[in-house]
C-alpha cells in the first residue's frame, strides 16, 4: 500500500497545493527566524517584578497602534516594555513610575558611564554576607532612600522581588544573594541601550497627579493588578482603581490611544470594576507567572489587554 501511494501521479491542483504549502512553511520559517533574531536583541530588565512583561512583548507590541507615536509608559516598573521599543516607530518615550529610587536609578544609567556606576556600587556591600549585613543596607535605604542601595536590595532580597509596606518602607527579607557577574552583564547591556539616549524621558509621578505631556499620542498602562498579590501592590487601593478608569475615559476623549494590561480574574478573585471597560475593545493574552509564584501551581487566571482602538484579530 505504501509503494502504491508513493507511485500515484499528482494532478496539477495537487502539485499546486503542495508547492503552496512549501512556500507557506518557508514564510513561517523566515518569520520564526526573524522573531528569534528580534528576541535575541531584546534587553532584560534589571528588576524582578511579579508582572514583568518581557515574555509577553510579542503579544503586546503586535497590538500597539500602527504608525509612529510618542508613548507614555505610565507604570514602567522594571522597564522591559519601553526599553525594547523600536526606535523608528517610537522616537520618544516617557517612562513614569511612582517609585522614586527606581526612576533615579534609570536616570543614573542614562547619564553616567558604566564603569563609574560599577565603581560606585562596589563601594557599597553588593553581596551581603549575612542577614545582619542585609538589614544594615535595608535600614540605610529606608532612612536615606539612596537609589544605589535600592538596586542592591532588589538584587539581594528574597526572590529579588521588590516589596514595600503601607508606610512606604522597603520590607522584603534577605534572599541569600546579591550582585553577581550575571547582574553586571545584564546591567551593561541595559546601560548601553539607554546611556545618553535622549529618546527616553523619565518621570516620577503618582499617576493620579501626572499631567500627560502634550506630545503623547499613545499610553501603555500596566498598573498593579487589584486581584493579584504582589509586593508593590500594598499601596494600590480602590480609589486608584476607580481613578484609573476615569483616566482611560480622559485619554479617549482627547483622542489619545491607549493599551491597558489587566487581569479579569485571578484564582477565585474577580475585578468588580471590569464592567467599566465594556465600552472598549478587549483581547485575551496568554501569560504564565508561575515561575515567580511561590506556590508554583497554575492558577485560574485570565489576563487581557484593553484598547480604545481596534486591533488585528488573533
Amino acid at each position: 500500500m505504501i509503494a502504491k501511494r508513493l507511485n500515484v501521479k499528482r494532478t496539477g491542483d495537487e502539485t499546486g497545493t503542495i508547492e503552496e504549502t512549501k512556500r507557506m512553511r518557508c514564510r513561517d520559517l523566515k518569520e520564526c527566524q526573524r522573531m528569534k533574531k528580534k528576541k535575541s536583541n531584546r534587553v532584560k530588565s534589571l528588576f524582578n517584578y511579579t508582572g514583568n512583561k518581557y515574555d509577553l512583548l510579542d503579544q503586546l507590541y503586535s497590538n500597539f497602534p500602527k504608525g509612529k507615536h510618542v508613548m507614555l509608559d505610565l507604570f514602567c516598573g522594571g522597564g522591559s516594555v519601553f526599553v525594547n521599543l523600536e526606535d523608528k516607530r517610537f522616537a520618544k518615550t516617557y517612562a513614569n513610575d511612582a517609585i522614586t529610587p527606581l526612576i533615579e536609578f534609570f536616570r543614573y544609567l542614562q547619564k553616567e558611564k558604566f564603569g563609574v556606576i560599577k565603581k560606585e556600587l562596589i563601594k557599597r556591600k553588593i553581596y551581603p554576607k549575612d542577614k545582619a549585613e542585609y538589614l544594615e543596607i535595608r535600614n540605610r535605604f529606608n532612612l536615606h532612600g539612596n537609589f544605589l542601595d535600592f538596586f542592591i536590595l532588589s538584587s539581594s532580597c528574597h526572590n529579588n522581588l521588590i516589596r514595600f509596606n503601607r508606610t512606604g518602607l522597603f520590607n522584603q527579607s534577605w534572599g541569600r544573594r546579591g550582585i553577581t557577574d550575571y547582574t553586571w552583564k545584564k546591567m551593561k547591556v541595559y546601560h548601553k541601550k539607554i546611556y545618553q539616549n535622549s529618546r527616553f524621558v523619565f518621570l516620577n509621578e503618582d499617576f493620579m497627579n501626572l499631567q500627560v505631556p502634550d506630545d503623547v499620542t499613545f499610553v501603555y498602562l500596566d498598573p498593579p493588578y487589584q486581584v493579584c498579590e504582589a509586593g508593590y501592590n500594598s499601596t494600590w487601593e480602590q480609589k486608584h482603581e476607580k481613578y484609573l478608569y476615569q483616566f482611560l475615559d480622559q485619554l479617549d476623549s482627547k483622542g489619545i490611544k491607549f493599551l491597558l494590561s489587566t487581569m479579569l480574574n485571578h484564582k477565585e478573585k474577580k475585578n468588580e470594576l471590569n464592567d467599566k471597560l465594556e465600552n472598549f475593545f478587549s483581547k485575551n493574552i496568554v501569560s504564565n507567572y508561575t515561575k515567580i509564584n511561590r506556590h508554583k501551581k497554575p492558577t485560574n487566571s485570565q489576563e487581557v489587554i484593553v484598547t480604545n482602538y481596534e486591533t488585528d484579530p488573533i
